[in-house]
């Protein structure tokens, strides 16, 4: 009985609680200790640098504070594209090339004839000076002069082009072409074609007489054609060269004795054997080439006219 009671007691006072606690609920009596079930969720911070919602903490007074989030700003780069455009740009500025124009052709020639020669060191230096112009010229030689290392000299302007022609043998005056004998004339010249063929493989086709003297009949009766020549540089006149004013003087009048007289088609005479002679050699291959000629060979002159027995002294 007591057990009873005791359980339906237990049971009315849990009724009540139950009843109060209902209550509470339905009408939100604010609890300290708890937090209301109806209270709104925080909302995620979406602003940096700002405050939002859940940025807020409780005070001691029961009331939030805002807590200010700040961030360091971000470091500013200041980036510059360059403008885009349809052009291509460079540093350097592109300026079209000059237009050089060519060189006109040479319209007028002339042949250079060296004589007395070959000589050991000045031979090779007319070649060269012919080579930085493409150009050739004729050598006449005298056959007693064609040693071992003036036959080498020789053999080298043939190889570059020139032509050798016969200048007697001995070129002594007593030998002269217009004074010696028949049979002296045909052995001096004969001689010295044979020195000159121990060097060189080409015909020999052209003879100079010594002195450029020779009788009318012996030109008809001459094997070779007959060179003379219409421009005399008298080079051998101004050979010397005791002082530098001296080689300056000579060297300009062998350059004038040609220049002041040359023409198309002419022959001009020097010789090999001097120095003056080839600097004013350098001087007038300039002069010629820039003033429109071309200097060739005698037989690159005078073409298919070359006949032996035949004089010949201008193109």
């Amino acid at each position: 009985m007591l057990r009873s009671a005791y359980l339906k007691l237990s049971a009315l006072v849990l009724s009540a609680l139950l009843l109060c606690t209902g209550c509470q609920l339905q009408f939100g009596y604010p609890d300290a200790d708890t937090t209301s079930a109806t209270a709104p969720a925080p909302q995620a911070a979406t602003t940096v640098g700002s405050v939002s919602a859940a940025d807020t903490t409780p005070s001691s007074t029961g009331t939030t504070e805002s807590t200010p989030v700040t961030s360091e700003p971000e470091p500013s780069v200041s980036v510059t594209d360059p403008p885009l455009t349809d052009e291509v740009t460079t540093d350097a500025t592109v300026t079209d090339a000059p237009v050089t124009e060519p060189s006109p052709a040479p319209t007028k020639r002339v042949a250079f004839t060296f004589d007395d020669g070959p000589h050991a060191t000045y031979t090779y230096k007319f070649v060269d000076k012919l080579k930085e112009y493409g150009a050739t010229a004729t050598f006449f030689v005298v056959g007693n002069n064609v040693t071992k290392a003036r036959g080498a000299a020789m053999a080298y302007a043939a190889e570059n082009g020139c032509e050798i022609g016969i200048h007697s043998y001995t070129h002594t005056s007593a030998l002269y072409y217009d004074r010696c004998t028949d049979a002296e004339f045909l052995q001096d010249m004969q001689q010295t074609a044979d020195a000159v063929r121990q060097y060189i493989s080409a015909p020999v086709t052209l003879m100079r007489p010594p002195g450029g003297n020779i009788t009318a009949a012996r030109v008809a009766s001459c094997p070779y054609s007959v060179i003379l020549w219409n421009v005399d540089s008298n080079d051998w006149r101004y050979k010397s060269r005791t002082d530098e004013a001296t080689i300056e003087a000579n060297v300009n009048t062998i350059v004038e004795n040609v220049m002041s007289t040359v023409d198309d088609g002419d022959i001009i005479l020097m010789h090999e054997i001097y120095e003056n002679s080839y600097e004013a050699f350098c001087i007038i291959m300039d002069r010629l080439y820039a003033e429109g000629y071309e200097v060739v060979s005698v037989t690159e002159l005078l073409g298919d006219s070359l006949q032996p027995g035949k004089k010949y002294s201008h193109g």
